[in-house]
């Protein structure tokens, strides 16, 4: 579980982050960049959005390493190294719907080598999406 710390700079579509882990099991952080545009077209909003991610050894080593009392005959030692991810978004918000305002955002994950090659992962790709409805009452 990680907890965001500070939001270092965040004006309109700029976003810089860096979290830590909340409950003290390891030292890793975590640091995200990310950098979006938004466009009105005809009611709706437009945003895409291209971001960076840093881990650290710890990070990577705590969620993807493997260690020696963790070995089977199918998974092997793994000692994680610090990884750089790139992440890719757009996300399509508009009030035309159900008199709320409706929000449907996707994306895609690209791991760096250091997370793909771990053993407890099965690509170096991670699809996302999200949908949100809100309504004021």
């Amino acid at each position: 579980m990680a907890k965001q710390i500070i939001t270092l700079y965040h004006a309109g579509q700029k976003l810089i982050t860096k979290d830590q882990q909340a409950l003290g099991k390891y030292d890793g952080f975590q640091a995200t960049a990310r950098i979006g545009k938004q466009f009105r077209i005809n009611g709706f909003l437009i945003e895409p959005s291209v971001g960076l991610s840093f881990q650290d050894s710890n990070y990577v080593d705590y969620y993807y390493g493997v260690r020696p009392e963790e070995v089977t005959a199918f998974r092997g030692l793994y000692e994680g190294s610090s990884a750089t991810n790139t992440e890719v978004r757009v996300a399509v918000s508009t009030g035309k719907f159900l008199g709320g305002m409706t929000r449907v955002d996707v994306g895609a994950t690209f791991f760096d080598s250091s997370i793909s090659d771990s053993p407890l992962t099965d690509d170096d790709t991670a699809l996302s999406a999200t949908l949100v409805y809100t309504r004021m009452f």
